[in-house]
């Protein structure tokens, strides 16, 4: 399947676009509630999308917010990942990463002197598997510490966010009526992933993701913080010779909006 990446904002989304992004969570979810889609989507900014060139067909999304939070006497920027879902025939495919990466580096371009974090709420020992991928650090992984910068960025985002649901000791969001959690048929863990480490963490640590519960992560936004790959593909994008894979919206505004509220 020949897929391509797009990051538009999500203003330019029409009535179409909407209703696929929830037929396709809906294909892949539990309860997911048409007015609870929406009310999330509304809050962000941009959507990540991989598209189907030859026929639109979306098989795949992650939506995107950009916030402003006041941590440790200062104020720093929180890129909040949203609903994220790719269609399980295109399981394993770059798209979605490579579209996170050309993100990722439009940003730091926007926002040189900021100090820059990446927050994952994860329902999905797969969700958190993308970690490891882009990251050298980030928490929570095993047998390593949470910084107390770090702990203080996810309790404060937690508290002001999911205010009664999130529990500071685990850094687990629990279930509520609205939650959603992925179909049976889809949790299934792969003999590839049976032994791996993260996939062993995450489900140590949330054991109730089967019916929705979450692990807040997060992680730096800083060059020396990337896999070697991620540092590749964002100076690529940099200096402008990476391959036009990612289809940029033209005049894509970077900068806080006002739905971006500080927490």
């Amino acid at each position: 399947m020949e897929l391509q990446a797009q990051i538009i904002s999500s203003d330019q989304l029409n009535h179409e676009d909407r209703q696929a992004m929830f037929e396709l969570m809906d294909r892949h979810y539990e309860h997911v509630m048409p007015h609870v889609f929406a009310e999330d989507l509304e809050q962000k900014q941009w959507v990540l999308r991989l598209v189907e060139p030859d026929t639109g067909r979306l098989a795949g999304f992650s939506t995107q917010q950009l916030i402003p939070i006041n941590a440790g006497g200062r104020e720093r920027l929180v890129l909040f990942s949203g609903d994220t879902i790719i269609d399980s025939s295109a399981w394993g495919r770059p798209e979605l990463f490579n579209a996170s990466t050309a993100l990722v580096s439009r940003l730091l371009a926007a926002h040189p002197n900021a100090d820059m974090y990446w927050y994952l709420i994860s329902k999905g020992h797969r969700t958190y598997r993308f970690l490891p991928v882009l990251f050298r650090d980030f928490f929570p992984r095993r047998d390593v510490p949470i910084p107390p910068l770090v702990q203080a960025i996810l309790d404060t985002l937690g508290q002001s966010r999911y205010p009664g649901l999130y529990e500071p000791e685990t850094g687990i969001i629990r279930a509520d009526e609205n939650a959603y959690w992925l179909r049976e048929d889809l949790v299934t863990i792969g003999k590839g992933r049976a032994h791996d480490r993260h996939v062993s963490f995450f489900l140590d640590q949330n054991p109730g993701y089967l019916h929705g519960d979450e692990l807040c992560c997060l992680a730096p936004l800083r060059m020396d913080n990337f896999t070697a790959v991620t540092r590749r593909l964002i100076q690529q994008e940099q200096e402008g010779s990476r391959d036009a894979r990612t289809l940029v919206q033209p005049g894509l505004d970077l900068e806080l909006q006002e739905r971006s509220a500080t927490v």
